[in-house]
């Protein structure tokens, strides 16, 4: 048998704990490098934003998923064994006969209705027409779809300093320029953002598009104030821009008032709002949409090419949303992440309470955790990953290290004491850190581990 070739990224075998096949006849052969034949796009690219090593992982504060305690299996599996039964072999094709093709570029005519309404409920003042959703496969092919509609070299994007990765490089794949604006803890700030505008258009460069999480920002959790999403709007009205909001996190209240959206607060129809079940239901449904004007949607639909959304799960999701369950599955998530979120702030201040800033989020996923300077912000990566901590170093959301450590902790996923032991261990690599304490690992970063 042929030795199996390495799969390099990063200079690391991802393939690491596969035992290779030896064969003595080929000993002498060198190893097929695949790496070798990586497009510019796969060499340049960031590495996976995943840890590499599940099984040494006891404590999950990395990725932002919903928790599997919410997750509505028996209404799932009982609305899809009745589409099954009742629908057939229509519920596994392309396409359902009755209404075309439009089911395989902008999503089955039912579901699109759902969601309009469910948009309309989220987006008080919103008239959403179906012809103005595009059901995708997650809210991230939403992204995607929309930054090749819009978007080519020349042109300007602006997203907040830290923001979601996926984004930014399906910004960055379009030849686009990508201005990354100001913080605070209300999220962007809009002189920066004019500051930017101002600076593109010194560049020669067209602003095109203002990219934004508004409620509950990725990685930050910071809500951005009404009156500066007015301000916002006027600059995208001022500069002829397209502005989208990302809408992912915005179901997640715990306390604080809400905060009216950008799609609602448009009087142009120049903001499009992506969005997706995976939090409110389950990340496995793979159903995601971006809500617009239909003429704003079309360019979307003009673009893809993945021959459509999943129909089954499509059919599952319109039954599940018109049987009026989503109300209360969201609140069900609400009642079991606010005490995650009360635990994981208090549990910080125990544990780590001398050596982080932080601020409680209102909602969404994640704590937003900054070191005091001074600490060796790689060197307490390396401890906490000794002591099965996975979480999601600050710089990979913004792809700048300016020596300031920044961590973004997803709480909503683990148990209140997986909660409580996984910042009692942050806490004790931080005190290994500040003792000089050296870890098992080089301390590279998460992103080389």
């Amino acid at each position: 048998m042929r030795s199996r070739p390495r799969l390099l990224f990063e200079g690391h075998d991802i393939f690491a704990a596969t035992p290779e096949i030896k064969d003595d006849s080929l000993e002498e052969k060198p190893l097929f490098e695949v790496s070798d034949l990586f497009a510019p796009l796969a060499k340049n690219g960031t590495p996976p934003y995943f840890h590499r090593n599940p099984p040494h992982i006891k404590f999950d504060f990395d990725q932002g998923s919903p928790s599997s305690e919410v997750f509505p299996v028996a209404d799932l599996s009982r609305i899809s064994d009745e589409i099954l039964a009742r629908d057939g072999k229509t519920a596994l094709d392309y396409m359902d006969p009755n209404y075309g093709y439009a089911d395989i570029t902008i999503g089955w005519t039912p579901l699109r209705e759902q969601i309009a309404g469910f948009v309309e409920s989220r987006n008080p003042g919103v008239t959403q027409s179906p012809d103005g959703i595009i059901v995708t496969n997650g809210s991230v092919q939403a992204l995607a779809l929309a930054a090749t509609a819009y978007l080519s070299t020349g042109d300007a994007v602006f997203v907040e300093g830290a923001s979601f990765p996926f984004g930014l490089r399906y910004f960055q794949q379009t030849g686009a320029t990508t201005f990354g604006i100001a913080m605070d803890h209300q999220g962007l700030l809009i002189d920066s953002l004019a500051d930017a505008i101002a600076e593109a258009k010194s560049q020669g460069l067209r602003p095109k598009m203002i990219y934004t999480i508004a409620s509950f920002q990725l990685p930050t959790g910071t809500v951005l104030p009404l009156e500066r999403r007015k301000q916002l709007l006027d600059l995208a009205n001022l500069h002829n821009m397209l502005v989208i909001e990302d809408a992912i996190y915005s179901p997640f209240r715990y306390s604080g008032e809400p905060v009216t959206s950008l799609y609602s607060l448009d009087t142009e129809g120049r903001v499009i709002q992506s969005d997706s079940f995976a939090k409110t239901v389950a990340p496995g449904t793979r159903i995601g949409w971006m809500a617009g004007s239909p003429e704003a949607i079309l360019a979307l639909a003009m673009v893809r090419q993945d021959l459509g959304p999943n129909q089954w799960v499509g059919r599952v999701m319109e039954q599940y949303v018109r049987e009026g369950l989503m109300p209360a599955q969201i609140q069900r998530s609400i009642d079991n992440y606010t005490p995650k979120r009360d635990a994981t702030a208090a549990a910080l201040k125990k544990y780590c309470g001398d050596h982080v800033t932080f601020h409680t989020p209102d909602g969404g996923f994640y704590f937003w955790v900054e070191l005091e300077d001074g600490i060796d912000w790689p060197l307490v990566q390396a401890h906490a990953y000794d002591r099965g901590i996975a979480m999601r170093p600050g710089e990979m959301f913004s792809g700048q290290t300016n020596g300031r450590g920044f961590v973004r902790l997803a709480f909503t996923s683990p148990s209140i004491a997986e909660i409580e032991d996984g910042m009692q261990a942050f806490g004790a690599s931080i005190d290994a850190t500040l003792a000089g304490e050296r870890p098992s690992i080089e301390p590279t970063g998460y992103a080389k581990l």
